[in-house]
């Protein structure tokens, strides 16, 4: 998937052209808006199926339209900014032979930072994990103290199973690579191995690094009204919590408004840990009692 990151892509073509099992098709899916893509594809890439998208189309279109497109028993849709281990397709398709039931499949992953690698790693799971419940998925996302889980673009999809799904905008705006895996559950088992088979690559034009809180206020909305949870449960307010923290706040109101959020957040969270008996925060905590009667 190419969206005007040349730069990016010839990276990340070289380490899916440099797999050790080879009996796989490379196409390019090239959505950008200039022609940047087309040249490097032209100049070094000729030997692979290439394809323009125009107009092009917004970011969950263009997911969509690859799912409808695929012909293959097997599919990854990797990014143009991300790189893959060698092995990567060998270790997924071992997975699939595991289990029937395995409708996806996911690596662990190292971080770039622009161009700097890191040892930070998107889970921390010391064998195979199998993830067949929606609120599994979910904990494993948003819960504190939770492993963590596998990168999106790092998924390899039985297709027979994918064919009949969409990302949805409606669902969770651009979180709706979330409600895909959530709904793909409906259809068989999440793998997530612990082996690192990929490098995710965070940079400034990466949505990794956009926050849009008019979409995190659809996700959770899509969780509590699936799971029929309450807007107090402890997990919807440590979501809220984790996506305040995370999102880059821009200008000075924005900042003032994101702090008296995240403070009543934290005494609503405190208040609500004590209700379930974590005796540890209260031990944190002794003034529990005093937040108590300043929330009252």
């Amino acid at each position: 998937m190419a969206y005007n990151r040349p730069e990016y892509l010839k990276a990340a073509l070289d380490s899916v052209l440099n797999q050790t099992y080879k009996n796989i098709e490379v196409v390019v899916s090239d959505n950008s808006t200039d022609d940047r893509v087309e040249e490097l594809i032209n100049r070094n890439y000729q030997q692979l199926r290439y394809i323009r998208r125009r107009p092009s189309l917004d970011v969950l279109s263009h997911h969509n339209v690859l799912i409808e497109e695929s012909d293959s028993e097997f599919v990854t849709y990797f990014h143009d900014d991300d790189v893959m281990c060698s092995q990567y397709a060998e270790k997924m398709l071992e997975i699939f032979s595991y289990n029937k039931d395995i409708v996806a499949a996911a690596p662990n992953a190292t971080l770039i930072n622009g161009v700097v690698e890191s040892n930070n790693t998107f889970n921390s799971i010391s064998k195979l994990k199998l993830v067949s419940q929606g609120y599994e998925l979910l904990q494993s996302y948003f819960e504190f103290g939770s492993d963590g889980y596998a990168p999106f673009p790092g998924y390899m999809y039985r297709v027979s199973k994918v064919k009949r799904k969409q990302l949805l905008s409606s669902d969770a705006g651009r979180h709706a690579d979330y409600t895909f895996l959530d709904n793909l559950l409906g259809e068989g088992i999440l793998a997530w191995s612990e082996e690192v088979l990929m490098q995710y690559r965070v940079h400034v034009g990466s949505s990794a690094v956009t926050e849009l809180l008019a979409d995190r206020r659809k996700l959770i909305i899509y969780i509590i009204k699936k799971y029929k949870l309450s807007r107090k449960d402890p997990l919807i307010l440590t979501m809220r919590y984790k996506f305040l923290l995370s999102w880059n706040a821009k200008n000075k109101n924005r900042k003032r408004k994101m702090k008296k959020v995240l403070i009543k957040l934290g005494i609503i969270f405190f208040i609500k840990m004590r209700e379930y008996r974590y005796t540890v925060i209260e031990k944190i905590f002794p003034t529990h009692l005093f937040i108590n009667n300043i929330y009252k």
